[in-house]
């Protein structure tokens, strides 16, 4: 072990994972309202005025995109 690990696994009690990643919608989260029905709202109070099907529809674009490939992933 080298002493880079060594160090990590000192400072994090012995812990070697850097992240667990978990799919919190729909497995650690239960939305009480779909999801445009809560962003459209946040929308409006900086300008934007989509409607909820606008939303879906933009969202259904974005996630369809291969992993890096959508411009939400820029954020």
């Amino acid at each position: 072990m080298g002493a880079r690990e060594y160090y990590r696994r000192a400072i994090y009690n012995g812990i070697t994972h850097k992240a667990i990643l978990v799919d919190a919608a729909g497995t650690l989260l239960a939305p009480t309202k779909p999801m445009a029905q809560v962003y459209r709202p946040i929308g409006e109070k900086y300008g934007v005025k989509y409607s909820e099907d606008k939303i879906l529809m933009r969202y259904k674009r974005a996630y369809a995109q291969p992993w890096g490939r959508s411009r939400l992933s820029n954020f």
